[in-house]
């Protein structure tokens, strides 16, 4: 061996006594890789951060970076936020705190956060992925004196305050909003982002660091400098060009401020310049305070626009719009008014001087009244709202939107608005001909008319407008928008009222022509802002008319946005139609309030169809259309009371009203075919709800093509019908289908994609194809990822249910432990949901046969179900306990249970196997008491309903029920004596 010399032994000490080498990090990791590559030709390995994927940076800043990555654990896409290694406490806390914001609200134009971690010693946000650029990069790449430029920034700078608008309405001010915090994704979607600076709840005043900007004029550093591009720090919190003056001088920054940032941002983006110029801190500063703004650059951006943009940079924030909404339906009033005021004017002038001529032609030439109500000055007035170059801007937005059935959507949509066009043309030319050339019609009916027909126009224009700044949201309601369009024959009715068509009126009806649009296209919160405010205007102005039709609209967006909340403004909105002796107004808003009744509200229900029925006979020649809306209200309200036979009723009278009316009533016919479809599940009638739905699902694919999710649905919905009648294989391909047609319209994560495949889970269940079923609910929990929400809660209820149901009772248990930890950190202690836990508990411990424990829970299941007592839910837990009372051979407690379970099902109107299976244990239960007159009067009462029922365990039903007659036939011949023993019962689930 050869020893080594004093030079490699003081070598050798050098190296041992040198600090080992820090690993590298994940940018060290990924610039070797680089290098590698560049060098000796090495492939380039997928680096990974934690479990993540890690793709190319997307960005860096201060305080770090973002790399798109993939999840997969979830196969999807992400963005990846990295703080630097060693990263401050304050920047820990603004990650944390841009964590929380986003996990507050969850909104389509608002980027979703997935996990907040540690890994690598680096603490991170994994993130929606939004492909695409920011507004900002959007901005500098189409010059700003584009014509049509205006308009699309303006409909992405209205989505990204709508994801505003539903931050604030949980509480979350952004503080920080500007064009390059809003990402604008290569699928026209639009999203804000970075809520770093953002304050949860009470508003936040925690600053970044202990570093001030200097206030000396002599010592400025040029505002557009790398130093000023970073957010401010210290007390200010923001960056400078965008902030409020409130934010520049330190103080409590609201949601006022989010409204200053937003209207700094729009009047840059859409005039390629700031508002504000300065070059330096203070003098940016001082033009804010004193309202010194740079005048409009592009001229055609609408001076409404700028006179709303101006109002939200008032220096005072008492000054500006009383909310976001308002701002944004403000917004969306300037963005057509000054072209539509100016067209109304010279219409107006148009019509009183063309009534004049055409008097004058009456008296005189003939001719001449020919040719004032010549066909082609209709045409020419449609084709303003509907021509070549808007059928053009409107076909680029939906296929920008890449979703797969923007080519279908498109043709429906033409199709829908040409044939609009056509007939109003043709329905305004027939108005002026009736009165100036035919003489069949008093000039007030032209009146009446052409302020009907205006009106349908407006929305027409409305629909369009928003069409032409599509998103995927929009593309999938447009065509039944298009289809919602007032059909010009209406405008004929002689019973129709005449209407105030004064400029102003005309103006708040465009309005509400506006939120009618953003109310059919999904844009709920935003109409209900623009209803709102009409309503307001008209109330002051004393106009009922207007004010009547405003809350009319205004409840109907609200309705939607509380989730079926009803909404108070309809009642005044009906009360104004009385005031105004307006019948058809009248009919129409007590069917609207009927419609938003709740499932336990039959009373209040009633009363608003006595009031429609009232104004439907007051009418001299009610249209088909409002007499088959009528029942078709009162089968959809009926069918949320649970009473099937009513609905059937009314659905059937209805659609005997439109089969004998020469009208299409397509939009009707769907939503009563829907309805139907729903009675006919409720009664447990699946072969023919099966048909209905196959006729509905081809009817979407030809309106709307292959892959639209309204397809989807009911694919879904037939599936779960064939599941019902007991086809199951059919039925397990259906909703395999509608998964992945789910898929292909949202993504793998989306709530209908995890509602397919829980459906799927439910039916392998059927087959007893345990271990798919599993294998499906896992994969469904795991797509909707670590989100501590209620649905989260779902899911793991749903797993611990089908362990249950395969017999894994340990393995349940262990979910439903989940599933109460956290229903202790979502849910207040008495809160309903928490009963559908105890119930499962309730089912293990029966099917261990601990026969108290079982009892006690689903005792606690009906106390958290107290307010609602009678839903099918408490029914179930009544039958349970009516199984143990039965295994416990307490009769007279199982006839009690049996009974409160009929007393629901008369209510309710459960399924059919579910109500003969009740009638077999109240007749067991009187037969083991001795009771055998009252058992063969239930006996006789299940018999048909067994007879008639074909659907799954009627095999079993039949069985039990021969069984039943012999055990009787025994106890009356004394061949047998009561309570020993009772004969098997249908098994429950």
């Amino acid at each position: 061996m050869v020893a080594d010399s004093e030079d490699d032994l003081e070598a050798r000490a050098v190296r041992e006594a040198r600090p080992e080498a820090a690993p590298l990090d994940l940018a060290g990791r990924r610039g070797l890789a680089s290098l590698l590559t560049r060098v000796f030709g090495h492939e380039q390995t997928t680096e990974k951060f934690g479990r993540y994927e890690v793709g190319p940076r997307l960005g860096a800043g201060a305080f770090g970076e973002v790399y798109e990555s993939t999840d997969p654990r979830l196969d999807r896409k992400v963005a990846l936020k990295l703080l630097h290694r060693g990263a401050t406490s304050v920047q820990i806390e603004r990650l944390r705190r841009e964590a929380q914001a986003m996990a507050q609200v969850e909104h389509p134009n608002l980027v979703a956060v997935f996990e907040i971690g540690h890994a690598e010693d680096r603490d991170f946000i994994a993130m929606e992925l939004v492909a695409g650029t920011t507004l900002a990069g959007w901005a500098e790449g189409n010059p700003a004196d584009d014509p049509g430029r205006w308009r699309r920034a303006l409909a992405m700078l209205l989505a990204a305050g709508r994801g505003l608008v539903a931050a604030h309405e949980r509480g979350v001010v952004h503080r920080d909003f500007k064009p390059a915090n809003v990402l604008v994704g290569e699928d026209g979607v639009v999203k804000v982002a970075d809520f770093g600076l953002a304050s949860i709840g009470a508003p936040d005043s925690t600053t970044d660091s202990p570093e001030r900007h200097s206030t000396d004029p002599g010592d400025d550093p040029p505002l557009d400098s790398a130093h000023h591009r970073l957010t401010l720090t210290g007390t200010v919190m923001g960056t400078p060009r965008y902030m409020s003056p409130e934010q520049h001088r330190g103080a409590v920054a609201d949601l006022r401020s989010d409204q200053f940032c937003f209207a700094v941002s729009a009047w840059e983006v859409l005039h390629g310049v700031p508002p504000f110029t300065a070059s330096s801190l203070p003098g940016l500063l001082a033009d804010i305070e004193q309202g010194s703004m740079s005048p409009p650059a592009v001229a055609a951006v609408p001076g409404a626009v700028n006179t709303v943009l101006r109002r939200a940079m008032a220096v005072n924030p008492a000054g500006r719009h009383p909310s976001m909404k308002h701002l944004l339906a403000a917004l969306s009033r300037a963005s057509t008014a000054p072209r539509r005021r100016a067209g109304l004017l010279a219409a107006t002038l148009g019509v009183a001087a063309g009534a004049l001529a055409i008097g004058f032609a009456m008296r005189g030439d003939p001719a001449s009244s020919t040719a004032r109500c010549d066909p082609e000055d209709a045409r020419a007035e449609a084709q303003r709202v509907w021509n070549d170059t808007r059928r053009q801007a409107v076909a680029r937005a939906l296929a920008d939107t890449a979703v797969p059935y923007a080519e279908t959507t498109r043709d429906t949509v033409e199709r829908t608005l040409d044939e609009f066009t056509a007939e109003w043309a043709e329905a305004r030319t027939d108005a002026c001909r009736s009165t100036w050339i035919e003489a069949t019609a008093p000039p007030e009916d032209l009146d009446r008319r052409v302020a009907c027909l205006r009106d349908g126009l407006a929305n027409a224009e409305a629909l369009v407008v928003r069409l032409e700044g599509a998103t995927a949201a929009l593309a999938q309601r447009a065509p039944s928008a298009a289809a919602a369009l007032p059909s010009p024959a209406r405008c004929s009715d002689p019973g129709m009222q005449v209407r105030d068509d004064s400029p102003r009126t005309r103006a708040w009806r465009d309005q509400l022509a506006q939120a009618r649009a953003a109310r059919l296209l999904g844009e709920h919160a935003e109409s209900a802002a623009m209803a709102e405010a009409v309503a307001h205007e008209a109330e002051a102005a004393a106009i009922r008319s207007v004010q009547g039709e405003a809350l009319e609209e205004w409840s109907r967006a609200q309705h939607a946005v509380d989730h079926g909340t009803a909404s108070p403004q309809i009642e005044q909105a009906h009360a104004i139609a009385l005031e105004l002796d307006d019948a058809e107004a009248s009919a129409v808003r007590a069917l609207e309030a009927a419609s938003q009744t709740r499932n336990n509200e039959r009373d209040r229900a009633e009363t608003w169809f006595r009031h429609a029925d009232a104004a439907i006979a007051r009418q001299t020649d009610p249209s088909a259309e409002l007499r088959a809306r009528r029942q078709q209200v009162e089968c959809e309200v009926m069918n949320k009371q649970r009473l099937p036979e009513v609905a059937l009723a009314a659905c059937q009278r209805a659609r005997t009203i439109l089969d004998e009316d020469p009208g299409e009533h397509a939009r009707l016919r769907w939503q009563l075919s829907s309805d139907m479809a729903n009675t006919l599940n409720l009664m447990g009638r699946n072969a023919e709800r099966a048909v209905i739905l196959a006729e509905l699902r081809e009817r979407a694919i030809a309106r709307h093509g292959r892959f639209h999710p309204r397809v989807a649905g009911t694919t879904m919905n037939l599936g779960n019908t064939l599941r019902a009648m007991g086809d199951y294989d059919r039925a397990v391909e259906m909703l395999k289908e509608s998964e992945e047609l789910f898929t292909r319209a949202y993504a793998p994560d989306h709530q209908w994609v995890i509602s397919s495949m829980l459906n799927r889970s439910s039916t392998l269940l059927s087959l007893r194809r345990y271990d798919e079923a599993l294998a499906v609910t896992e994969q469904a929990l795991q797509r909707h990822g670590d989100r501590r929400d209620t649905r989260t809660l779902g899911l793991l209820y749903t797993m611990a249910e089908t362990h249950r149901r395969a017999g894994q009772l340990d393995e349940a248990d262990r979910y439903l432990d989940r599933v109460e930890a956290l229903e202790e950190e979502l849910l207040p202690p008495e809160h309903p949901q928490r009963a559908e836990s105890q119930h499962c508990r309730g089912m293990i411990a029966k099917q261990r046969k601990q026969w108290s424990q079982a009892r006690a829970r689903f005792q606690r299941a009906l106390e958290l179900q107290r307010d609602a007592p009678s839903n099918l839910q408490a029914a179930m837990a009544h039958t349970m306990l009516a199984d143990i009372a039965l295994e416990e051979g307490k009769y007279a407690d199982a006839e009690a249970s049996a009974r409160r379970v009929e007393s629901i099902l008369e209510k309710a109107s459960g399924r059919p196997s579910s109500h003969a299976a009740n009638l077999l244990r109240l007749s067991i239960s009187l037969a083991e008491q001795g009771k055998l007159d009252d058992a063969e009067q239930q006996i006789d009462t299940v018999t048909p309903i067994i007879d008639g029922y074909d659907g799954p365990g009627s095999a079993e039903l039949k069985l039990d029920l021969a069984k039943l007659r012999a055990r009787v036939a025994d106890l009356r011949s004394g061949v047998a004596k009561p309570g020993v023993p009772s004969p098997p019962k249908k098994p429950s689930r």
